[in-house]
């Protein structure tokens, strides 16, 4: 009987020794993934802020392109007509700067400096 109780012992300790060993090897290996997995991200999250702050700058370059474009045009044309509006004022820097149209539709004059500040 002692032999079987020894036995059963010693299964019991090599069960246990089994599941402990596994379990063991489980927690290393999720530590080890989740670590990998830690780094990976922060990586690909520093990477998409630099790609973000790239896009910006180019956005705002393109934007400042378009206004510069506009401005030439507006300066190439004399100045563009724009439906007189009551928040509209004169501008005393453009000669004549009412114009009326064979409607009776009321225009003001305005300079490029003038729409680029709207814009």
């Amino acid at each position: 009987m002692i032999n079987k109780e020894r036995g059963q012992y010693t299964n019991f300790i090599n069960c246990t020794m089994r599941l402990t060993l596994s379990f063991k090897y489980i927690i290393a290996t999720t530590i080890i993934i989740l670590v990998i997995m830690g780094i990976t991200m922060s990586v690909i999250s520093m990477n998409h802020e630099k790609l973000l702050v790239r896009q910006t700058e180019m956005q705002a370059k393109a934007l400042f392109q378009q206004i510069v474009v506009t401005r030439r045009w507006v300066a190439e044309h004399g100045g563009i007509f724009i439906e007189e509006l009551p928040w509209l004022s004169d501008n005393a820097f453009v000669k004549n700067p009412r114009h009326m149209d064979y409607r009776g539709k009321r225009y003001v004059k305005q300079n490029p400096s003038t729409i680029t500040r709207e814009l």
